[in-house]
C-alpha cells in the first residue's frame, strides 16, 4: 500500500540577511527534504505586494528589515487579506516581544538561537493547520453573518473576529472598544 503524496507547504521567507536565509533553507531541506517550497523577499513592501498577489501557506518573518522593524511588520502583514500563518523568526529572545507579536497577529515566535530543523518544520506545520482551522471558522461566520468577540478581563482588551469588523463597518487596523 502506497501512502498518498503530501502537498508541499509554501513558505514566504521575509528576511534581508543572505546568511540567515541560507541557514533557514538548509534547516528545512535537511529536516524535511522536498516538503517545502520557499520564496524569499527582503522588505516589508515586497512582502505586502507578494501577499496581495499570492497566498503561501506560511510567512516566516524577521523583525528587522531594511524598511521596517519590530511589531509594525506583523501588524502590517496581519491585515493583508489572506489566510497565511505568520511566524516570527528573530534574533531577539524576548518573551515580552513574543507576546506582543502574537497579539499583533503572529501564530508563533521563535528565537533563531534556539532553533533546529525539526522544531522549525513542526512549528510551520502546526501554524499552517491552525491558520486553516481559523480560516474555516471565519468562513463559517461570514456565511452565517455573525462574528465573535472576546474580552480579556485582566487587561480589558477587546478582540473581534474579522467578520465582526465587517458587520460593523470597521477597518481591520481599528481597535474595537
Amino acid at each position: 500500500m502506497t501512502a498518498a503524496p503530501t502537498r508541499q507547504i509554501t513558505v514566504l521567507l521575509i528576511e534581508d540577511s543572505d546568511p540567515d536565509a541560507t541557514h533557514f533553507d538548509t534547516m528545512l531541506q535537511t529536516a524535511a527534504p522536498g516538503e517545502f517550497v520557499v520564496a524569499r523577499v527582503t522588505t516589508l513592501a515586497d512582502a505586502t505586494s507578494y501577499l496581495r498577489a499570492t497566498t503561501p501557506d506560511c510567512a516566516v518573518i524577521d523583525l528587522k528589515l531594511t524598511d521596517a522593524e519590530g511589531v509594525e511588520i506583523i501588524e502590517a502583514l496581519a491585515v493583508v487579506p489572506a489566510a497565511v500563518a505568520l511566524i516570527v523568526l528573530t534574533g531577539h529572545a524576548d518573551d515580552e516581544l513574543a507576546v506582543t507579536g502574537i497579539v499583533a497577529g503572529a501564530i508563533d515566535y521563535l528565537p533563531k538561537s534556539a532553533l533546529d530543523g525539526r522544531l522549525l518544520v513542526r512549528c510551520i506545520q502546526h501554524a499552517v493547520l491552525r491558520t486553516r482551522y481559523e480560516h474555516s471558522l471565519a468562513e463559517a461566520q461570514s456565511n452565517a453573518r455573525l462574528g465573535s468577540w472576546e474580552l480579556d478581563l485582566t487587561t480589558n482588551t477587546m478582540t473581534w473576529s474579522r467578520e465582526l469588523y465587517r458587520l460593523f463597518g470597521f477597518r481591520l487596523d481599528e481597535k474595537p472598544t
